[in-house]
């Protein structure tokens, strides 16, 4: 194994579950780069010890740190995001002791947990809170991201799950103004992706560069949603090379 993970370390200290991160040490880490990877699972499950893209990652030599967050039904909009930005603020505090000096970060979704990282970026409440703005990050990786109002915030709004709307609980909502400071932004969508995702992902890219900011899409072509950041522990997810290239260089193919 060429790297090593420390589980179950706590982000918070304020309730007794959903307050952990692991992290996925590389034996090298060239680029000096933290990938903080945020789960995805429907804003109602996700399981940290499951996410074999985060040591697919390490094994390129990145450290990855994988934070919990509340889940619905129990907690409600905006806990998860809540915990997003508290879980940032505490690796960015805490990494240094497991992984040495980090030169970059990226701030990395998969589906919910894209959605998260989109609220993170685009709404400064969130990090501000935390002494943060959304600029401190080298870049941000949205993987198949809604960046419309989430599926399960409508369902949890008594609302139909799969209409199309931007209210303040939608990333596009909180779009940065163009005289907003942006890091470079990667999405990433498919032709078989969940219905809709990739039109909403070109419409965030296109707006997103209307307003000046550097935005790229890349389209991962006949991969389903769940296989994009799918891995076992010896294959890597379809989505890989497109994250590699866009840390190493920050742009992606279009």
């Amino acid at each position: 194994m060429d790297y090593t993970k420390i589980a179950n370390l706590i982000y918070t200290d304020s309730r007794p579950h959903f307050c952990h991160f692991d992290i996925y040490v590389p034996q090298s880490n060239p680029t000096g780069t933290l990938i903080i990877y945020l789960m995805g699972g429907g804003l109602r499950s996700a399981n940290k010890d499951s996410q074999h893209i985060a040591a697919a990652l390490a094994r390129r030599g990145f450290a990855v740190a994988v934070p919990e967050y509340r889940l619905m039904p129990e907690a409600q909009y905006p806990d998860f995001i809540l915990d997003a930005a508290e879980a940032v603020s505490s690796i960015l505090k805490q990494a240094p002791k497991y992984c040495g000096k980090t030169e970059k970060v990226f701030i990395c979704g998969y589906s919910a947990g894209s959605y998260l990282a989109m609220m993170l970026a685009f709404n400064e409440d969130y990090l501000a809170a935390h002494g943060l703005t959304p600029n401190f990050a080298t870049g941000y990786i949205f993987i198949s991201g809604q960046p419309t109002k989430h599926f399960a915030v409508l369902r949890s709004d008594g609302q139909d799950e799969s209409a199309i709307v931007v209210d303040h609980t939608a990333p596009l909502y909180h779009l940065p103004k163009r005289e907003r400071h942006m890091p470079p932004m990667l999405a990433v969508s498919s032709d078989r992706d969940m219905p809709v995702r990739l039109e909403q992902n070109l419409l965030l890219v296109a707006a997103l560069r209307a307003r000046g900011h550097r935005a790229s899409l890349h389209n991962l072509g006949d991969v389903a949603h769940g296989d994009m950041a799918k891995c076992t522990p010896t294959t890597d997810p379809a989505v890989l090379p497109c994250i590699e290239r866009f840390i190493l260089t920050g742009y992606a193919e279009q």
